[in-house]
């Protein structure tokens, strides 16, 4: 049985298992599009959204870094480390294109910090950290943007997305009490017999305001990031407005974080026809803002890779 286990789990998590469902799922939400007006509505993007997309993307990418650092670095940050989570998180843009989920690149970006001569048990472990703390600035800013656009009636939610964001949200609260309490995960019969979750827990007891830094950094990354998506989709001909935008692109990031994907691409795609379909946007306008994000996406691996290889040849 648990040799059956390990083999299934082998083979969902395999690369082409997840490149053969990113096909899967481009092939189902592009076969009943017009390729027609999708095309005309790609030559027809206003560059200016397009620019703002791009700058705004590598501003996430140093906010990101920043956010990494913070929790990594045990002193007062200066401009070289600034630099080099920068480069690191682009690295791991490069990457992304090639690995399985948003988070694939995740395996390699701290691979550049070498030169911090800190132990690599403890990169990795606050990467991983610092991940979790990424997803709850998503989850939080998602549920503050339902819970405001509902008491000032800016949208009107559908009650799915008020159940999807309802969960995770008690369940970054429930975390966040934990993290400023005594009480351990490891208290938990089953998980104290997982060691990472006691060096994490004590790391974080160590480090709780950066923690707390972390988070608040998290949540201006994801900001940053609908207002980007925000203006692509305006770009592109988008009726709804930017509550909307508030309200859905968190519940996409998640989904789009989930390792089922190749680079993103397929879940990105039936994610957002979905959602954005709930508030009425048609599916090719919203295959429009994909397929513009999908080339943006490969345009910041390829700046991600040019760092790499400029810093290289300066060795």
């Amino acid at each position: 049985m648990a040799k059956s286990i390990h083999i299934l789990k082998k083979l969902i998590t395999h690369p082409l298992t997840r490149f053969g469902m990113a096909f899967i799922l481009l092939y189902f939400v592009f076969r009943q599009t017009n390729l027609s007006e999708l095309s005309q509505k790609l030559s027809t993007a206003n560059p200016v959204g397009v620019g703002i997309y791009l700058i705004g993307s590598l501003i996430m990418a140093w906010l990101a870094g920043w956010r990494w650092a913070t929790i990594l670095v045990p002193r007062s940050l200066k401009v070289s480390d600034h630099w080099l989570f920068f480069k690191a998180t682009m690295l791991g843009l490069f990457y992304n294109l090639f690995l399985p989920s948003n988070m694939g690149g995740d395996v390699m970006k701290w691979t550049v910090l070498d030169e911090l001569k800190l132990s690599k048990k403890l990169v990795i472990l606050t990467m991983i950290i610092d991940r979790v703390i990424g997803i709850f600035g998503l989850v939080t800013l998602g549920f503050g943007s339902l819970v405001v656009g509902h008491l000032t009636q800016l949208v009107t939610v559908p009650i799915l997305m008020w159940q999807i964001m309802s969960v995770a949200f008690i369940g970054v609260i429930g975390f966040l009490i934990l993290i400023s309490t005594d009480w351990r995960w490891r208290q938990i019969p089953v998980l104290n017999r997982f060691n990472w979750i006691a060096t994490a827990e004590a790391y974080l007891e160590k480090h709780r305001v950066k923690f707390w830094q972390a988070f608040g950094l998290a949540i201006m990354v994801q900001l940053v990031g609908v207002i980007i998506i925000y203006a692509l989709g305006q770009a592109v001909g988008f009726k709804l407005n930017f509550w909307q935008f508030l309200v859905i692109e968190p519940i996409l990031g998640t989904i789009v974080s989930l390792p089922l994907n190749f680079a993103g691409f397929g879940a990105t795609e039936v994610g957002f026809v979905y959602f954005f379909g709930l508030f009425g946007e048609p599916s090719t306008t919203v295959l429009a803002l994909t397929s513009l994000m999908g080339v943006m996406r490969i345009v910041m691996g390829g700046i991600g890779w040019l760092i790499g290889l400029v810093e290289k040849q300066r060795m």
